[in-house]
């Protein structure tokens, strides 16, 4: 289970803003919390909707799946580093943070559920060659409609 102080502690890490045995000050944990909140909120707003809930200590759990938390400490770090870094953060964190905020939008965004193709739609052009019907085969379960795959005309 993760909480937000050992991802802050993570993040500050990663730009080396804090030995890797240090503890995390005062200062450190509420800028952490503070900007962890802020980039949360944003992804948020723009769709990427991870189940996030509000922290506001260092003990708080963290309640987005497992497969956010890299992604959301690669990002968090870029957010923190003009604070507590003098130099410029390195492309590779960058990159990184790139990748991770893609693995964020992956695991919001639901894909949409596979649909068979129906026995009614032609196979296209160019498929000739290895399969001389016109039409997908059959499926095993019917789709249900009103006159054998196509919708009857009303009557008055």
């Amino acid at each position: 289970m993760e909480t937000a102080g050992t991802l802050i502690l993570d993040a500050l890490k990663e730009i080396v803003a804090i030995p890797a045995e240090a503890a995390v000050d005062a200062y450190k944990a509420q800028a952490g919390i503070f900007y962890l909140n802020l980039m949360m909120f944003e992804l948020s707003a723009v769709g990427v909707n991870l189940g996030y809930t509000t922290v506001n200590s260092l003990g708080d759990t963290i309640t987005v799946d497992d497969g956010a938390i890299e992604g959301m400490v690669k990002n968090l770090a870029i957010e923190i580093s003009p604070l507590f870094k003098g130099t410029l953060t390195s492309t590779d964190l960058f990159e990184q943070a790139v990748t991770g905020l893609d693995t964020l939008r992956q695991i919001a965004y639901e894909s949409p559920a596979n649909s068979p193709l129906s026995s009614n739609l032609p196979i296209g052009s160019g498929n000739e060659y290895w399969n001389t019907a016109q039409f997908f085969n059959d499926q095993d379960t019917p789709i249900l409609t009103e006159n054998n795959g196509n919708i009857a005309p009303e009557s008055a």
